[in-house]
């Protein structure tokens, strides 16, 4: 747990995401890249802003569910809370 939040539940949400057979396969390309950023040796800080960048990027996609668009930006949310 870093921070209050724990990366095991962003892990979750993401997942979930990525699980979703309506979510556009250009997220699901996104979701693999965030995961890769989680696992990075660099402080949480700087990864969590990372993921936030492509968070945004993902969440202006307009073939996005909107249901899927809410679990972005709770993951946006945990996020932040880390940065």
């Amino acid at each position: 747990m870093t921070g209050g939040v724990n990366l095991k539940e962003i892990l979750e949400i993401i997942q979930q995401i990525k699980q979703d057979p309506m979510t556009p396969r250009s997220l699901k390309e996104a979701t693999d890249k965030i995961i890769a950023i989680l696992k990075e040796d660099s402080p949480i800080d700087l990864r969590a802003k990372k993921c936030l960048d492509l968070l945004e990027e993902m969440g202006e996609d307009p073939n996005l569910p909107v249901y899927v668009r809410s679990q972005l930006w709770s993951l946006v949310s945990l996020f932040e809370s880390l940065a």
